[in-house]
């Protein structure tokens, strides 16, 4: 169950990536790195035995913060 719940949630996370069209390259980063640590999230909490909700949220939300960190450290993503 819980591998089959993590598939379904790197899934929808991968659709909600493909939207990012319309987004300054300032937000893309924070959504790619909220998805990237969502799904490090997820593979953590796989090996790890965690908690498999409990992961892919804090993943995502470290993710977002360093995606949003990154972007504004670097002028081109301005």
């Amino acid at each position: 169950m819980t591998r089959f719940l993590t598939t379904i949630l790197l899934l929808a996370a991968l659709v909600a990536g493909a939207g990012c069209t319309n987004m300054s390259r300032t937000q893309q980063a924070i959504v790619s790195g909220a998805l990237i640590g969502a799904a490090g999230g997820a593979g953590m909490a796989m090996f790890t035995g965690a908690e498999v909700a409990t992961s892919i949220i804090a993943g995502g939300v470290m993710g977002g913060f360093g995606g949003g960190i990154l972007a504004s450290q670097n002028p081109g993503y301005q």
